[in-house]
């Protein structure tokens, strides 16, 4: 199950401004922007790391689609699943 901001916020028991605020300052990102690089690199390692289809790998990791992974992968590696797969996949 994918994990989101207020997921992280109750599992705090903090305010989430609070949260936020002590998040920015101590990793200088966001709480989302911490949640999508780590989603990222899930997706990264099961690409290079598994024989599994993007569907397939869009399915385990809770995603709506294949092109719905493809669109938050390319905002994020500024390449497409296949592309990241065919670079940096097993020789």
């Amino acid at each position: 199950e994918p994990i989101s901001v207020p997921d992280v916020v109750e599992a705090s028991c903090m305010a989430r401004r609070t949260l936020e605020y002590r998040f920015k300052k101590a990793l200088n990102q966001s709480i989302n922007k911490v949640i999508r690089s780590l989603r990222t690199e899930q997706i990264s390692k099961m690409l290079i790391e598994t024989n599994l289809s993007v569907s397939q790998i869009a399915f385990r990791l809770g995603f709506t689609d294949s092109a719905h992974i493809g669109r938050y992968f390319r905002s994020e590696k500024k390449m497409s699943p296949s592309q990241f797969r065919e670079r940096y996949g097993k020789l």
